[in-house]
């Protein structure tokens, strides 16, 4: 019989899987000699030995995974995500994320694994998510609020590229689209080392992708006001396809028509819109259009006058700036018998932006 083997020198093993170990290989060993007792053959000893070291070897590798499993989190990856790239420069993760996808990909780009997290355990100001994966290089991508307003690729493991990567704002065929985008934001792609020595904690900063914008017409001077079902509001931009590294891809022109409209008394027309991601060296149109007989009443490159803010208030790269501000509000004044949008100011974000007679 093989009694003597030594469970004792194997220091792998906790005490419990040791005594765990003598019960179960005594029971197995009764069992198969029980068997092999009734069996008239002269190989009786040679299939005893032979069933014998197959249960030993099965136990050993039980017990070994178990060991290996039980380490596992001294020495796991974990990644967290900040939300500082904002205007009030802080981080707004915890209160504004609810998901977040998370895409490893090895060091030549090729996609291994999808990790996907959402709800209230983002919320919490310490969460942090944890990746299993042997020692390596890896590149670490991640977008977050994915909804169903937007689309992927599917992603196949071992085939699939870090370039094929990519995200777009569905659409209908008419390319107009007039509700309200849940946030998207994009999150860096990273090189990760993980040495499997210690924990691990890498961060991905976010940068938010979407952008809301409410304006404000005002009457200048005598006259009737605007007829708000008169009024066709657009924003004119080929900005919802985004790469792997957050730039812009070949697009569609979008018409981002109002998700909101009103008439507020003595205030004027009240308008909100969204678009995708604004590139300072992009044109983005914001553009009026009388219904009735299709007569442009403005058209507005929106980037330039953007910037004008960032110039008086924000020393920032104007990319950054772009990136950082994701809402905006600004008014414009009008003048009816003219039908033009100038005066001498419009108003964003709460800065005055003098024009002196310009018209828009």
């Amino acid at each position: 019989m093989l009694t003597s083997f030594d469970l004792s020198t194997k220091t792998d093993y906790s005490e419990k899987n040791t005594r765990c170990f003598s019960i179960l290989y005594i029971k197995l060993e009764k069992e198969i000699e029980s068997f092999i007792m009734g069996q008239n053959i002269k190989t009786k000893s040679i299939i005893r030995r032979m069933s014998l070291g197959s249960c030993l070897l099965l136990l050993l590798v039980h017990f070994s995974c178990e060991s290996i499993h039980e380490t596992l989190p001294e020495c796991r990856l974990y990644i967290d995500f900040r939300y500082d790239y904002n205007m009030d420069f802080t981080d707004a993760f915890a209160a504004q994320v609810n998901r977040v996808d998370v895409f490893i990909f090895d060091k030549e780009g090729t996609f291994i694994m999808k990790k996907s997290e959402q709800g209230e355990r983002l919320g919490t100001g310490t969460y942090k998510m944890p990746i299993e994966l042997p020692v390596g290089e890896y590149q670490v991508a991640a977008w977050a609020g994915i909804s169903d307003a937007f689309e992927m690729p599917e992603l196949y493991a071992g085939q699939s590229k870090l370039n094929d990567l990519t995200v777009k704002m569905k659409r209908e065929g008419t390319l107009i689209h007039n509700t309200e985008l849940e946030p998207l934001w994009y999150g860096e792609v990273k090189t990760v080392h993980f040495t499997g020595e210690q924990e691990q904690t890498e961060t991905i900063r976010l940068v938010k992708d979407t952008n809301k914008f409410r304006f404000i017409l005002q009457k200048s001077g005598p006259g009737e006001e605007l007829d708000i079902n008169d009024c066709l509001f657009e924003i004119r931009a080929d900005n919802s396809r985004l790469s792997w590294n957050n730039s812009l891809l070949e697009d569609d022109i979008i018409s981002f028509q109002p998700y909101h409209l009103e008439k507020v008394e003595n205030v004027g027309i009240v308008v909100e819109m969204n678009t995708m991601r604004l590139l300072e060296n992009k044109k983005v149109y914001l553009m009026l259009t009388r219904r009735s007989d299709g007569k442009e009443l403005m058209k507005v490159d929106l980037i330039p006058y953007l910037l004008l803010t960032k110039m008086e208030g924000h020393h920032i790269p104007a990319q950054e700036y772009l990136d950082r501000q994701s809402e905006y509000a600004i008014v414009f004044f009008y003048n009816p018998e003219l039908l033009n949008f100038l005066a001498d100011k419009i108003v964003i974000n709460g800065w005055t932006i003098w024009l002196k007679g310009e018209d828009l």
